[in-house]
Parts: C-alpha cells; sequence; structure tokens
C-alpha cells in the first residue's frame, strides 16, 4: 500500500495502522468479527481476533429472522445460518404468511363437526376453518379427552401414568454405574438416565430414611405426599433411587437431587388411586443398592395412616335446560386430614355419557359442593342417574349412598 502523506513521519504512522502491524485479521465478505473491529487504513472488517465464518452465526445474530417454509416465505434474501433446519430458513426480510387456497380435502384433512375436537392443529383451508389433519374426536368418547400429562407421562383410559425408560429413550444405570446426563421419572426404574452409564466406585456413606407426612393440596385424582431423608459420610450422593410401595404393592420408582438433608414429594400417580386410611405407604432409599453403606437397614420410610372413614354422597340432582347441565349437592363427610381421589360416573336413560375427577381440591376444601356435568338432552322424558366413587376407590362408612337416580322433562 502506498503513502500519500507529504512527510516521511505521517507515512510511518499510515504504515503503524495498517490492520497487520495492528496484529489484527482482515475479514473477507463471508466472514464476520464477533469481537471487536480496530481502526486501520487498510480495511473497515479489521478484527482483533479471528474472523469466522459468517454460517457459524445464529440466524438472530445475523439479524435475520427464522421462516416456517411450510406456512410462510421470506421477503428478502436467505442467509446461511447455523441454527436453520429442514423447514426452517433464515430470512434477511420478514416471514410473510402464505394464504392457503386449497380444500380440506385436497389437504387430506376432515371437517370437525361443532360436538367434535381435532387432536392436532388445524389446517388452514379454503372451505373450512375446522379442517382437522387426522381423525376429528367426539369428546365423550374419548377418555384422555381434556387431560394434559406432562413430558414424562401419557394418558390410559383417562388416566395420566408415567412412561417407562425406553418409552422416554433413556438408559437404565444398574450396579455400580452412574448417570453421566440427569436421571428421568420412569414406571419401571428409579435409574433411568437421559444419556448414558459409567462405571463408579463409591466410598462409605450413609442414607437415613426420615418420616412420611401428607400434603394438603391434591393434585388432580392423586395423593401428595412427603418424606424426608439426612445422609452422612463423605460420597457425593446426589442422585438417590427410590421406590414407593402402598401396603406390598410397588407403584413407582423415582429418584432424589439429595443434600445433606432433602424433603422429596411422592405423587401417589393413577392408576394407583388408593385409600390411605388402615393402609401402609412405604419407601425404600436406594433399592438396588448402588450406593456402598455404613448402615444398610436404615433406607426404610413407613407410615400407616389412620381415621375416620370418609362417606360420599349426593343430593338434589336435577337438570338445568339454560345451561345444559346435570347438576347435584355433593357431600364429603365428616371433615377429614387428607385428599380422597375418585371418579363421577354420568348416565342419561342407562346410557353412560361422561366421567369427571373428584372436584375436591385440597383437604381443607369445603365438604359440600354444587357440582354439575355438561350435556345437552334432547326434549321429552329422560332417567339421569349419577354414581359417585364410580370405580369404588374409596372405602367409605356408608357405601350405599352414592347413586342419585331421578326422572325429569326436557321441553
Amino acid at each position: 500500500m502506498g503513502c500519500n502523506y507529504t512527510t516521511d513521519t505521517d507515512c510511518a504512522k499510515d504504515l503503524k495502522r495498517i490492520c497487520s502491524n495492528l496484529g489484527g485479521f482482515a475479514c473477507s465478505e463471508n466472514n464476520v468479527c464477533k469481537k471487536s473491529l480496530l481502526n486501520a487504513t487498510d480495511s473497515d472488517n479489521c478484527c482483533s481476533e479471528k474472523c469466522i465464518s459468517k454460517s457459524s452465526l445464529t440466524c438472530e445474530e445475523q439479524k435475520g429472522k427464522l421462516c416456517d417454509i411450510s406456512t410462510s416465505y421470506c421477503s428478502g434474501e436467505m442467509i446461511i445460518a447455523s441454527n436453520t433446519k429442514t423447514s426452517f430458513l433464515c430470512c434477511s426480510g420478514n416471514c410473510v404468511q402464505v394464504i392457503q387456497e386449497k380444500t380440506c380435502a385436497e389437504l387430506n384433512g376432515n371437517i370437525c363437526s361443532n360436538d367434535q375436537i381435532c387432536g392436532s392443529s388445524l389446517l388452514d383451508a379454503i372451505d373450512s376453518s375446522s379442517c382437522c389433519p387426522s381423525t376429528c374426536i367426539t369428546p365423550q368418547s374419548n377418555p384422555c379427552y381434556g387431560i394434559t400429562c406432562s413430558a414424562n407421562e401419557k394418558c390410559v383410559e383417562g388416566n395420566c401414568i408415567l412412561k417407562t425408560c425406553s418409552e422416554q429413550s433413556g438408559y437404565i444405570c444398574g450396579a455400580n454405574k452412574t448417570c453421566n446426563g440427569s436421571l428421568l421419572s420412569t414406571s419401571d426404574s428409579g435409574n433411568c438416565c437421559s444419556i448414558s452409564c459409567t462405571e463408579i466406585t463409591t466410598e462409605s456413606t450413609d442414607i437415613i430414611g426420615g418420616e412420611i407426612s401428607f400434603k394438603d393440596t391434591c393434585i388432580g385424582n392423586h395423593y401428595s405426599l412427603e418424606f424426608t431423608t439426612t445422609s452422612t459420610g463423605t460420597t457425593e450422593t446426589n442422585k438417590v433411587n427410590y421406590d414407593v410401595y402402598y401396603d406390598s404393592q410397588k407403584l413407582y420408582s423415582h429418584y432424589i437431587n439429595h443434600t445433606p438433608e432433602t424433603t422429596m414429594n411422592i405423587i401417589m400417580q393413577q392408576p394407583y388411586e388408593k385409600n390411605l386410611i388402615g393402609h401402609t405407604v412405604k419407601v425404600i432409599l436406594d433399592p438396588e443398592n448402588l450406593i456402598s453403606e455404613i448402615n444398610e437397614n436404615n433406607n426404610t420410610i413407613e407410615r400407616q395412616f389412620t381415621g375416620p372413614l370418609v362417606d360420599l354422597y349426593g343430593e338434589d340432582l336435577k337438570y338445568q335446560d339454560s345451561l345444559k347441565w346435570i347438576i347435584f349437592d355433593l357431600y364429603r363427610a365428616p371433615t377429614i386430614d387428607y385428599c380422597v381421589p375418585f371418579n363421577i360416573d354420568y348416565y342419561v336413560d342407562e346410557q353412560k355419557v361422561g366421567t369427571s375427577p373428584s372436584p375436591f381440591t385440597s383437604a381443607e376444601s369445603d365438604s359440600r359442593l354444587n357440582w354439575f356435568y355438561v350435556y345437552e338432552l334432547s326434549s321429552g322424558s329422560h332417567e339421569l342417574k349419577v354414581v359417585i366413587d364410580s370405580t369404588n376407590n374409596i372405602e367409605e362408612s356408608n357405601e350405599s349412598n352414592n347413586i342419585l337416580i331421578t326422572t325429569i322433562e326436557v321441553e
């Protein structure tokens, strides 16, 4: 590069400001500087560190927008970015929504009626706003309708139950192995790893079970209990497995992110809706003996629950035509200090039309609720029947008052 200054001193100063003399790197058109730019005379893109390819940056870092090519197109130029996927592109302009010009049939969809729902996102069809890519579902025929399960659960016959380790793409770590990722909550193992397992060596420690206590909050149709544990010794025991039993029946396995003193919630999950009174809940810590302990005989926590049996019953069954409600008064007596999970079935003219879970949300909630089920009746005479605790899940002081029957006239 030549010097245009009139004095040798000015030329020397100019040479010192060349990018390479400043210890910088001149970035080409396809590269970019992630650090600071230097004030060089021979380059407008003189980077204090090595230049990187633009394509290694995310779309957002390049001030672009990710467009879903299945529903939109780019109003500007396409940018090569590190986080573009098969169905997305990085756009220098805006993502413009594509206006669908096909009918539901041309999109291989099904048009759902007013009393049906779609189990997935609706398609944008020109002839219907209810175009479903899958089969339309009648709510009364789908026991999982309206039920949202967590990521590690699945809905089976209206109940959210834990998935197995394999269903969550996990790996079961056996004895003397540790999880390289995070442990997953599953129905078949308390040592299901999200990534992979490696061999471990352990020093002596001790995991000590505390006590089981009741938590007031009811989780859907589940009991919510908790237990405490403590640990001694030098071995890191931040992942401790445990099994939960109802009397002699194993319900499920889970794990604790353990600290020297830990309180852990137990969820008595469906289909294990169990009455607590007169029964025993047991927790066994480290059931597979993955941790070498000083004392292997203090890992069991057990509690037998005692108290009065509850009585569930209903009164004043009727139909509210303006709201399309089958409505009645639901009672729970006496006042108790534990949740009561149960289902309520509804019948019209001896035909079952639906089920709803227990409406009581905590042990402290009211012992009487004005409860209802939405169902539209045709005109004429109908027999209504409500069955409380339809699966006979709850051991009650009176089992003979759980059914309400009445005949009504609908205009």
